[in-house]
């Protein structure tokens, strides 16, 4: 697997969508174009990352947000953005750590206290290169909408932090 990146973030917009057995969809994650590598300016407020989450298609449930500060920090949103959750990562900016390693990030209510966390799973040595584990830790009897947004978060995390663009043959 990729150390984390540093200052290489990923430019690329981003919408995923699920679906349940019958088809239908049921949830959609968007990430807009950024042009700026939030990760190591998280500074410039035009800058910071985002991702909308919408239960289903066209019906916004909240949004994970990149707060500014010194390495990564988000807050989970509700669809009227009023802060519910949030993440601080396990390091400070632009510290690129190697591989063989797990990356944690606790994610915290209003109230400071823990109610889960994104783990980004080291994935062995024999792993495929691009081959990424997480895990989303969280109380069972947590409401659904904020089960969503933590899953989000850990999309935007790994999009942010640990995904590499692939260089150009031209």
């Amino acid at each position: 697997p990729m150390p984390l990146q540093c200052c290489d973030c990923s430019t690329r917009m981003l919408r995923m969508r699920g679906y349940d057995g019958t088809e239908k969809e049921v949830i959609q994650f968007t990430r807009p174009v950024r042009c700026c590598c939030a990760c190591c300016c998280p500074c410039i407020s035009s800058c910071l990352e985002d991702m909308t989450v919408e239960a289903p298609a066209g019906n916004i449930i909240g949004f994970v947000a990149q707060i500014a500060g010194s390495g990564p920090k988000y807050d989970i949103l509700d669809s009227t953005r009023n802060k519910i959750l949030s993440i601080n990562g396990p390091f400070g900016c632009c510290f690129c750590y190697g591989v063989n390693v797990d990356y944690t990030f606790p994610i915290t209510d209003i109230n400071g206290q823990n109610v889960g966390t994104v783990v980004k799973h080291w994935a062995g040595v024999q792993s495929v290169a691009s081959e990424d584990r997480f895990a989303v830790n969280f109380p069972a009897n947590l409401d659904v909408k904020q089960k969503a947004l933590m899953m989000a978060a850990s999309i935007l995390i790994d999009y942010m932090m640990f995904q590499r663009q692939q260089p150009t043959n031209n």
